[in-house]
């Protein structure tokens, strides 16, 4: 036998060495099974020390780690899933990963080899171990000077993950697997005179590759006015840590045009996959960081995805003003008309007036980007990637129906604007007027109608125009529920104001939905 063990040692090794790698396929063995490419669910290993070498069992165990670089969950000081459970029941990581290498030479069967068998000689059976898991009653399969796909189900609760990033700039620290093969472990011992050894069989690995199913983390963007905090406010990041969904909502973005933030989201977003060591990401807009994410969308993210440095798989949109927002409309006819006289204004014009009062032009130039006339030319130029899932949600403010608003419908939305106890003395007017507005009014616009006889200075004098819809239109007392739906597919309407549909409930709505998309 120890004749044997010579004679295929060297022909196994001639034929790994004399049959390079571009003979098989594009990697650094001989096998002819490619190793995957790696990506944030797959995990490869095609150079170690003891890959792509033909060993017995006295030049073992075989060993090489499998480095593990996203984030799933939160570990323990070793790197396992501290709440593995959880992780498994909120669909954010898969109960078991899959194991997959290519053996060259396993005599796992003996069939036909009577004299061996007579002699004594078990078939070989190569013990593999996980992280010091014995993985059992499993064994390296093959057949004798064959390349032979292994694949090995490892469950979860084997597997080290890094821990989550702190650093702005950093990237998780690889999590190390250990992969540890013992070889021909039932002849230890088994000392046959007539072959002058215990050691029959000898074995080679390719590569490695560890794969499991994982969620993208979810990011989100604020809209505004606002920050990353809002999500925090309005309680539905707290439903995502009840669900151990992982998020960042550490994106603050500045006030500024679609065309600036949608060129600065490339940079963030890209800084935050980086974070969670994956390419893919889920992204959940509110307002207008739905705008900002399409802009991005379209004139960065293409150039990203070819480059492999960034995936969108869904794209949720919290009360967008797709077709933009009346309330804007109103802020824009005040500002055109700041140095003219408005011959028809109204409770709405003196609200936008004292809304946008202190206003920066930034600002201003931030709401023009919310109105009806300039996102319509939005909707014509905008293009969006076609291998990315689009969903929208709506929300309508009276909550009990009656067709009028009272208090506690838009507390959010004061709470949100740092005037929890605004307009207390005139009951609901303003408010209620500007859900009206909304409901009854598809867009507003301003037009000259003259001037006054004031001489010698002439004072141009101009009218709102306020264009009527043909039905109510329920809305969230910023955006009606046909511009925040838009053309994706709408998840749907929830009784809410533009504050409070990123609740808490709105939250879980929206992890049912990923968990049932995915």
């Amino acid at each position: 036998m120890r004749k044997k063990s010579h004679v295929l040692s060297c022909l196994s090794l001639i034929i790994i060495l004399l049959f390079p790698s571009s003979v098989f396929a594009a990697h650094n063995g001989s096998s002819p099974f490619d190793p995957p490419e790696a990506s944030d669910t797959t995990f490869v290993i095609d150079t170690a020390a003891k890959l792509d070498t033909y060993l017995f069992r006295s030049g073992g165990p075989i060993e090489f780690d499998i480095e593990v670089t996203r984030y799933v969950g939160e570990v323990d000081s070793e790197g396992y899933l501290i709440n593995s459970g959880d992780l498994i029941i909120d669909g954010v990581v898969s109960g078991t990963a899959k194991l997959r290498m290519p053996v060259w030479d396993v005599d796992y069967d003996l069939s036909g080899r009577t004299q061996l068998i007579a002699d004594g000689v078990k078939p070989e059976r190569d013990r593999i171990y996980f992280n010091g898991y014995d993985i059992s009653p499993f064994y390296l399969q093959g057949d004798d000077n064959t390349w032979k796909q292994n694949e090995f189900t490892i469950p979860i609760d084997y597997v080290k993950f890094p821990a989550r990033v702190t650093s702005p700039t950093g990237t998780p620290v690889p999590a190390k697997n250990r992969i540890t093969i013992y070889i021909d472990q039932d002849n230890i011992g088994n000392y046959i005179p007539k072959y002058g050894t215990s050691e029959f069989w000898a074995v080679a690995v390719d590569w490695a590759e560890l794969s499991l199913d994982a969620m993208p983390p979810l990011v989100l963007i604020h809209g505004n006015n606002s920050d990353g905090g809002f999500w925090d406010r309005r309680g539905f990041t707290q439903v995502l840590m009840n669900h151990h969904i992982p998020y960042d909502n550490s994106i603050n973005l500045p006030t500024d045009t679609v065309t600036n933030n949608g060129a600065t989201l490339a940079n963030e977003l890209m800084a935050t996959a980086r974070r969670f060591g994956v390419q893919n990401i889920q992204i959940v807009a509110h307002s207008k960081g739905g705008l900002d994410t399409r802009e991005f969308l379209d004139s960065h993210y293409p150039l990203l995805e070819q480059n492999k440095m960034l995936s969108v798989n869904n794209f949720i949109t919290l009360s967008t003003p797709h077709r933009g927002s009346v309330g804007a409309d109103y802020i824009r006819a005040v500002e055109l008309t700041s140095n003219f006289r408005l011959n028809n204004p109204n409770a709405l014009t003196k609200m936008a007036s004292w809304l946008s009062g202190s206003y920066t032009q930034n600002q201003f130039n931030a709401n023009l980007n919310l109105t009806t006339t300039w996102t319509a030319g939005f909707n014509v130029t905008n293009h969006l990637p076609s291998n990315i899932q689009y969903y929208s949600v709506g929300a309508d403010a009276d909550i009990n129906d009656n067709g009028t608003l009272e208090r506690n419908e838009y507390q959010e939305m004061l709470d949100e604007a740092g005037h929890p106890n605004l307009w207390d003395s005139i009951a609901n007017g303003p408010m209620n007027a500007m859900y009206q507005a909304l409901g009854n009014f598809s867009s507003v616009t301003v037009r000259p109608t003259g001037q006054d006889s004031g001489w010698p200075f002439y004072t141009p004098i101009w009218e709102v125009v306020e264009t009527p819809t043909s039905i109510f239109q329920e809305n969230d007392m910023m955006v009606t529920i046909n511009s925040a739906s838009f053309n994706f597919s709408f998840i749907g309407q929830f009784s809410k104001n533009h504050a409070s549909v990123a609740d808490g409930e709105v939250a879980l709505s929206v992890i049912r939905f990923l968990k049932y998309a995915q």
